[in-house]
C-alpha cells in the first residue's frame, strides 16, 4: 500500500510541475547573476560524507554515493553562470591512510560515476582534467580518468579539474623540481645566456602548476563547517581569493548554497 502511494504521487503532477518551477527559477537567477561580474574559477572542498553517513545511520560508502549527488548539479549551474573553470578536491594524498575498505569504495564509487561526468562535461563543452599524482593512483582507475581527458580533451569552452592523489604541497614541489630542471637544461644547452640564471622567479613556478592555464582562483568553497583549506590549491589562493566556509555537510549542500555565494562574491567586489 506503501508503495503504491508512493507511485502516485510519482507519477500525479505536481513532480513535474515542482521541477519546472525550480529549473525556472534557476534559469531566471542565472540570468540575475550573468548581469554582474561572474567568477571564473571556482573550487570545491568535499567535506563531510563521512560525519553525513554517521548522522544518518548509514554505511561510509552510502555516505560517500550520497556525496557525489550535488557535484554534478554545482558544475551544471557553475557552467551556466559563465564560469570557465571548476576545481573539485577528489581524493587527497593523506586519503590513502584510510582504511582500506573505504579506499575500494572510493574508487568503485568513481568509476561508477565517470560517465556521468563525462556526459556532464560534453553538454558544457567542458575538458576534464587530472591533476594529482599519477603514480600513485591505481593503474585501472588511471587508465579510466586519463580516458575521460582524451575524450574531452578538444573541449574548449571550459575546463572541470579533478584533483585525485592530491596536495598543494606537492604540487608546488613538483612545480619548483620542474622549474629547477628546465633552467639545468637550459643552462647546459647555452639557452639561458642573457638572462639571470641564477634564481627561480614566482612566474617560473607557476608555468609549472597544473592549474597554469586556468583563471585566477576566485571562490573557494568549503562544506562541514571546517575552517581550513587541508593542503588544496595553496599557491592558488591568493589576495583576490575569497574562501566560503559553509556548515552543511557535502551531501546537503545545494545550488541554493552556491547562488549566496556567488551574489556575496558579487557584492563584495563592489
Amino acid at each position: 500500500m506503501k508503495e503504491d502511494v508512493q507511485s502516485s504521487l510519482q507519477q500525479s503532477p505536481a513532480f513535474p510541475l515542482a521541477e519546472w518551477t525550480t529549473n525556472t527559477a534557476i534559469g531566471l537567477t542565472i540570468n540575475v547573476l550573468r548581469q554582474g561580474d561572474v567568477p571564473q574559477h571556482i573550487a570545491f572542498i568535499m567535506d563531510g560524507n563521512r560525519r553525513f553517513a554517521k548522522e544518518v545511520g548509514i554505511e561510509v560508502k552510502a555516505g560517500h554515493k550520497r556525496g557525489s549527488l550535488p557535484f554534478q548539479k554545482l558544475c551544471d549551474f557553475g557552467f551556466r553562470t559563465g564560469v570557465k573553470t571548476v576545481t573539485a578536491f577528489v581524493f587527497s594524498i593523506e586519503n590513502y591512510k584510510r582504511p582500506q575498505s573505504e579506499i575500494d569504495g572510493l574508487l568503485e564509487l568513481l568509476s561508477e560515476k565517470m560517465n556521468d561526468v563525462y556526459l556532464m562535461a560534453q553538454k558544457h563543452e567542458a575538458c576534464v582534467r587530472l591533476l594529482g599524482e599519477r603514480e600513485l593512483i591505481r593503474h585501472d582507475v588511471l587508465a579510466e580518468l586519463e580516458e575521460l581527458e582524451a575524450k574531452t580533451r578538444n573541449n574548449t569552452k571550459a575546463a572541470l579539474n579533478m584533483c585525485f592523489a592530491y596536495t598543494g604541497r606537492a604540487e608546488i614541489t613538483s612545480a619548483i623540481r620542474s622549474a629547477v630542471s628546465e633552467m639545468a637544461d637550459e643552462q647546459a644547452t647555452g639557452e639561458s645566456e642573457g638572462r639571470h640564471s641564477q634564481a627561480i622567479g614566482l612566474e617560473s613556478i607557476e608555468k609549472k602548476l597544473y592549474t597554469s592555464d586556468d583563471p585566477p582562483l576566485d571562490i573557494v568553497i568549503r562544506t562541514s563547517g571546517a575552517e581550513r583549506l587541508s593542503d588544496f590549491l595553496l599557491w592558488q589562493c591568493n589576495q583576490d581569493t575569497q574562501i566560503y566556509f559553509l556548515k552543511c555537510l557535502w551531501p546537503q549542500i545545494g545550488v541554493l548554497h552556491l547562488i549566496m555565494v556567488f551574489m556575496e562574491w558579487q557584492w563584495r567586489r563592489k
